[in-house]
């Protein structure tokens, strides 16, 4: 009875958050969606009510500081909400304050970024403004946009999201800009453009170019141009690199990249490494849909960069939660659109604490929460033990994975890494034979091939010798067979050098024919 009424007063987010109700895959080496183990379990889902403020509103942005309080950005309603780690309120930013005593509100806030021990930075989109404020309301400095002749006469400000890095400088995604993001200085003088998406060479562009050539100026000046695609959202990691996301549909390579301070993407890519889409730039779904007439494909709206380098990227068409190594290589796929406590309507923002990930739904107006399962916890152990040097310490937890989940190619590769380091390469070429990744392979051969040599160098040194001397013998009677046949008809006496140079000549001639 007893626990019958304690069901009857749990959250029905909660009860049906056991089950787990998408499938989760991964792809292969050769780019083939194959079925996954969970690595992420749905422990619930919260409403604006469920939270203690209130419905929301379409709400669009997270952020956890570094003291585990979560800012939500209530776009809908105008505020932020303020979170402990419970996911209970805090309180609200919604009444403003400059600081004459000037009273102010925000219109639709879609992005929100919390300085450790310093103030918030919101992007408040529709009165085209950055605010720089307490966690009080008091507004400490209001940044709009840059003049005219540093931005162009038609350049409109509508801020959508904020990032800022440890030095202070601020980073403004701006709604249809093609040029990157805005970057700030601390006392909001704007320093320019930084990072934007390059243009795809492909055959469209080819002929375009060459169709040119036989256009006139005016239909020249007629003809669409090809431009960068804007970023969908960025976030920072914890050396201050520079991450951005943007729809695979229009940005068909380097969909995820990684910005040095150059503002050149990391994340090129090797096309050569081994027969992966993510070698080539490619992340997401590597194959699309049709609908009715209409691709669908992923389109990333945000993505995350926890304190362990893990990228978490979030696919607003499929409701898919993208999970990547800190070398881009996939390691869980999970969610989805639909009605149960994991899937979403039309997800907005993602985030993570720790190892838990957060995920706003713009459409249902909740917050849904995701932890690692076991699995997902061992495969964390054994990336992070192998980043850190910690090669041995890796390898059980792989071991683990296989167990259960025989047919995981990334423990394979994991372990053929792991044995590789330590000098164990037939294990090495073992796993990643199992792993599909011959390039891992070809090196663990080389490493076998290099060890066998200097560990059979007198045998090998001996075998030669013995080799070069029975040639060298052979010669010999070779050149005394010779001299016989000569015999008496004058010709030069052979010295044991000729003889094997005639030995070798016929033998070299039939090896060229």
């Amino acid at each position: 009875l007893l626990s019958a009424l304690l069901l009857a007063f749990q959250s029905p987010a909660i009860l049906h958050a056991e089950s787990i109700p998408y499938r989760s895959y991964i792809y292969n080496a050769f780019g083939d969606p194959v079925a996954s183990p969970d690595g992420y379990r749905p422990t619930g889902a919260w409403t604006g009510t469920d939270l203690g403020a209130g419905p929301l509103k379409e709400p669009s942005d997270l952020f956890v500081a570094e003291d585990g309080r979560i800012f939500l950005a209530d776009t809908g309603n105008g505020r932020i909400l303020v979170l402990d780690r419970n996911l209970s309120l805090v309180h609200e930013i919604k009444d403003l304050v400059h600081p004459d005593g000037t009273a102010d509100t925000m219109a639709s806030p879609t992005g929100v970024w919390k300085v450790p021990s310093g103030p918030l930075f919101v992007a408040d989109r529709d009165n085209r403004r950055i605010l720089r404020m307490t966690e009080e309301g008091e507004i400490l400095q209001v940044i709009v946009s840059p003049p005219a002749e540093e931005v162009g006469e038609n350049f409109l400000f509508q801020p959508t999201k904020v990032a800022v890095d440890g030095t202070g400088i601020l980073y403004v995604m701006i709604a249809g800009l093609y040029r990157g993001a805005l970057q700030f200085d601390r006392d909001g003088s704007f320093l320019g453009f930084f990072g934007s998406n390059t243009v795809g060479g492909g055959v469209l562009t080819l002929l375009q170019r060459f169709n040119l050539l036989f256009m006139t100026r005016i239909q020249r000046d007629k003809q669409w141009r090809s431009i960068p695609q804007e970023f969908s959202n960025f976030d920072l990691d914890a050396r201050n690199f520079l991450y951005t996301c943007s729809p695979s549909l229009t940005v068909p390579i380097g969909q995820i990249r990684k910005m040095n301070f150059a503002g050149s993407n990391i994340y090129r890519g090797d096309t050569t490494a081994a027969p992966v889409a993510w070698n080539r730039g490619q992340y997401g779904d590597l194959q699309s849909a049709w609908v009715r007439g209409t691709e669908i494909a992923t389109t990333f709206v945000d993505l995350d960069v926890d304190a362990n380098g893990f990228v978490n990227a979030l696919d607003a068409t499929r409701g898919r939660i993208f999970q990547y190594d800190g070398e881009t290589t996939p390691t869980f796929i999970f969610g989805g659109i639909g009605d149960q406590v994991g899937t979403f309507g039309r997800p907005s923002a993602i985030e993570t604490s720790g190892d838990t990930i957060l995920v706003l739904d713009a459409a249902r107006n909740s917050l849904t929460r995701f932890e690692p399962t076991p699995l997902g916890r061992q495969v964390r152990e054994a990336i992070l033990a192998f980043r850190d040097g910690r090669y041995i310490e890796s390898i059980e937890p792989w071991l683990q994975v296989l167990k259960t989940h025989t047919n995981y190619e990334p423990a394979h590769v994991g372990l053929g890494k792991a044995y590789f380091q330590m000098g164990r390469y037939e294990d090495a070429m073992a796993h990643f034979e199992l792993g599909n990744d011959p390039v891992g392979r070809s090196q663990a051969f080389q490493g076998y091939r290099a060890r066998f040599v200097t560990d059979h160098f007198p045998l090998l040194a001996a075998l030669f010798a013995a080799g070069a001397a029975g040639l060298w013998a052979l010669a010999r009677a070779f050149a005394r067979w010779k001299r016989k046949r000569l015999a008496g008809t004058g010709t030069e006496r052979l010295s044991g050098l000729g003889s094997l140079r005639l030995l070798l000549h016929p033998l070299a001639e039939a090896g060229l024919t």
